[in-house]
């Protein structure tokens, strides 16, 4: 079942794991340094209309994934966002143009 690895040492590993990424978790939500280290920042991905292609590819974002989040968010093209942006959680947000 494990593939030939012992079962004790593999759970105690797997545990040691899990309270290592709950602590990362509870230290970024303190530290707002290590949050931008871990994290990083929210990213552009189209201002005014045009898409950013390279900031889209650097976080593998297609444009069916694009156009999928904006019509999520009620906006139909991405000419119709004032800012489309990739936030740190890995979510594509949207703020429509003001309607005239």
């Amino acid at each position: 079942m494990t593939g030939g690895v012992p079962f004790v040492p593999c759970l105690a590993f797997t545990i040691v794991l899990v309270i290592m990424h709950r602590l990362m978790a509870m230290a970024t939500m303190c530290s707002n340094w290590l949050a931008l280290f871990v994290k990083g920042r929210a990213n552009v991905l189209a201002r005014d209309g045009p898409v950013d292609h390279a900031v889209r590819r650097r976080h593998d974002v297609s444009l069916e994934e694009l156009a999928e989040a904006l019509r999520m968010q009620g906006i139909e093209d991405v000419g119709m966002a004032r800012l489309v942006t990739f936030e740190r959680g890995g979510k594509i947000t949207a703020i429509p143009k003001a309607s005239h």
